[in-house]
């Protein structure tokens, strides 16, 4: 052990082991949840401690390496019950961790090709995981399925199956935010709010029908000015109070950050819609620029200039929204990626929809190696472009390469065709929605700025 607070106490447990099991429990209450130790560089040693465990926890986070990255604890010389993993960690970090009982190995490709799998995988690694008790700071878990989560699900009055409900406070995600991390004041509810409403969208093309989320800014009318429109796929994620996209939204607009615009956070049409429709899907784009924004015009002021369209996402709708902007340049203007799963693109073995749709050929980073040179007869759309510095693990299925690395050599083969990436961020976070609110905000004023 390395902090300083470890070694003076192990060396007190010696002669006292009670006063400093004591001692221990106060310095974690009162670093409210893991020890940090300035380095001379800058960055912190962060001491991840568990305390009060007969059997050797894990420790779940982004900061180790690995697509699923878990590391086990290791004993606090002379306390019993006490664990700790050590960690230098970049002062500018915000990012989650839980502590586990065990260590469950990733299902694989396979989570991907089934997502009974995933969602088997995701309810089993909540059964073993847990909010570290000292750290009062805690986040729902982001999830594809939240109600698979809950165990045992609320019988129906009917003698269904029931509702689930919300995963327990103590399954949820601790936070972790060094001194660093950027300033985010813009979750918040603010007292000049727009308009959120909910609305549903049927598409006979793609057979079934889903959620939109909508807000439009104060003071709109149906006689007011046209405005920009900014589309979000994942919508119901960009909702969730992890995020709460209307309330950046608001904090934004009422700030003078961005130009009035309407927000539009178009949600999954089931569970496993988003693994079909957002891998480069030419049938999904043509839905979204021929038959949702149309029927979105039809009832509000959005300008019909394509520049004045921005389509926005997070891994796979990242993807699916960096190909909208490359292959139906006639109709969006802009898009905000977020930690796009450009890396995409490796046809795997098997059969079935989600098989199908995992690659296109043979080699991964299809849109990469895809991109159409920038159109001149319209403008071409602007990119903004953030991953996350903690997104460095190696996609087995898309033979080793990183979201980091793919994401870089994208932004770079953007410029290469001509497209302006009005910036690209590598952002300090993880492949997760706290990373992803700020991203949002960020990209928010890069492309709708005044």
């Amino acid at each position: 052990m390395k902090n300083a607070i470890l070694q003076e106490l192990s060396r007190l447990a010696e002669r006292d082991e009670q006063t400093a099991h004591h001692r221990l429990t106060e310095a974690v209450r009162a670093a409210r949840g893991p020890l940090r130790q300035q380095q001379p560089d800058g960055d912190y040693l962060v001491s991840f401690v568990a305390l009060d465990h007969t059997e050797r926890p894990a420790l779940r986070t982004e900061l180790l390496p690995g697509l699923e990255p878990s590391a086990w604890l290791d004993p606090v010389p002379g306390i019993a019950g006490a664990w700790c993993v050590e960690l230098v960690v970049r002062r500018d970090i915000r990012t989650t961790y839980q502590f586990q009982d065990r260590i469950l190995p990733f299902p694989g490709a396979e989570a991907l090709d089934d997502p009974a799998v995933l969602q088997r995988y995701v309810r089993q690694r909540y059964r073993v995981s847990h909010a570290d008790p000292m750290n009062p700071d805690r986040r729902p878990p982001a999830v594809i399925d939240p109600a698979a989560l809950a165990e045992p699900t609320t019988p129906a009055p009917d003698g269904g199956a029931g509702e689930a409900v919300q995963p327990p406070i103590e399954k949820w995600d601790s936070l972790l935010e060094l001194p660093d991390a950027p300033a985010f004041p813009w979750h918040r509810p603010i007292a000049q709010r727009g308009t959120v409403t909910r609305r549903r969208f049927d598409s006979a093309r793609l057979g079934n029908s889903r959620d939109l989320t909508i807000w439009t800014p104060p003071g709109h009318h149906a006689a007011g000015p046209q405005l920009p429109v900014l589309l979000l796929l994942d919508g119901e994620a960009f909702a969730d109070e992890n995020v709460r996209a209307p309330w950046i939204f608001d904090a934004l607009h009422a700030a003078g950050k961005v130009r009035p615009f309407i927000g539009v956070l178009v949600h999954n049409a089931s569970e496993t819609s988003r693994m079909t429709e957002y891998p480069c899907n030419p049938e999904f784009a043509d839905v979204v620029v021929d038959d949702l924004l149309p029927e979105l015009r039809a009832r509000y002021r959005i300008s019909s200039e394509a520049a004045d369209v921005i389509v926005g996402g997070f891994s796979y709708s990242g993807l699916a929204a960096n190909h909208l902007g490359l292959f139906r340049p006639d109709r969006i203007g802009g898009v905000l990626s977020l930690s796009a799963s450009v890396w995409w693109g490796k046809r795997r073995e098997g059969t079935g929809e989600l098989v199908a749709a995992s690659g296109r050929d043979d080699a991964p980073e299809w849109l990469t190696r895809n991109i159409p040179a920038a159109p001149k007869v319209v403008p071409a759309p602007r990119f903004w472009l953030d991953v996350g510095i903690l997104e460095d693990a190696s996609i087995p299925y898309a033979d080793g390469a990183s979201m980091l690395d793919s994401n870089r050599r994208f932004s770079d083969a953007l410029q290469a065709n001509g497209y302006r990436v009005v910036d690209y961020v590598e952002a300090p976070g993880g492949h997760d929605l706290l990373h992803w609110r700020v991203a949002l905000a960020d990209g928010l004023i890069a492309l709708l700025g005044r």
